[in-house]
């Protein structure tokens, strides 16, 4: 003999459904977990990248100055602070030529922890990354100087390396500021990719003459380009 169970649904029961249902729904979709978010920027001791940089500084009257130059970033050590954080020391070389004659320039630091990548150049600290990656991410990269606060935005990019052989996975761009008017443009971001970590910064700030505004007929600025063309491990 069989009987039919009359059952009742606990509205506490319902509740808890509808509020995992809501939760999820807030996460961004396309977020990172933390583990596959700390993949955008590797780092071990060993580790090293060579740039290329090229520059042009303008000045009203004079021409425009160009120089290139190669730089190598050794991971040279990391210590651990009370906090947790992983602090490892790069040293920094130099070189008119790549793979040649390389000098010392300085040291710099990144922190690495759960919550971000933040460097220390010069005691002027700035937030490269904040976990969990996701596209519209927002961050203060600024929050650990006494400077104004500055936002930076994450989205997804698409980008070629100089070199044709590093072959990108999935690149991400850190965006500052990118805007233009009759009397100046700024351009300032940085790229990273899965597995490499930092393959392209640009800082771009020029000033227009304003005696021919529309022209776009730069007075001064300067325009700053670090592209990363090898990378590997001592």
């Amino acid at each position: 003999m069989y009987y039919k169970k009359d059952f009742k649904i606990k509205p506490l029961l319902i509740f808890s459904v509808i509020l995992v249902v809501i939760l999820y729904s807030c996460v961004p979709s396309d977020e990172l977990s933390p583990k596959n978010s700390y993949l955008y920027y590797p780092i071990e001791i060993g580790d090293y990248k060579i740039y290329k940089i090229n520059t042009v500084k303008y000045a009203a009257n004079e021409k425009p100055k160009l120089d290139s130059i190669f730089t190598k970033e050794i991971v040279k050590k990391v210590t651990i602070d009370r906090n947790g954080d992983e602090i490892y020391t790069i040293e920094k070389q130099t070189s008119r030529k790549n793979g040649e004659d390389w000098v010392l320039e300085s040291n710099f630091q990144i922190i690495k922890n759960l919550k971000q990548i933040v460097s220390n150049i010069n005691n002027n600290f700035t937030v490269l990354l904040a976990f969990p990656i996701y596209n519209g991410a927002i961050w203060n990269s600024n929050i650990y100087n006494s400077k104004n606060e500055i936002k930076v935005k994450l989205s997804s990019s698409i980008y070629e390396t100089p070199n044709k052989s590093i072959v990108l996975q999935a690149p991400i761009r850190v965006l500052e500021s990118d805007s233009q008017s009759k009397i100046d443009l700024k351009k300032n971001y940085w790229l990273f990719d899965k597995n490499i970590g930092l393959v392209y910064l640009e800082r771009t700030n020029f000033e227009y003459d304003q005696q021919q505004i529309g022209k776009d007929i730069i007075q001064s600025g300067f325009s700053f380009r670090q592209e990363l063309i090898s990378f590997g491990k001592e």
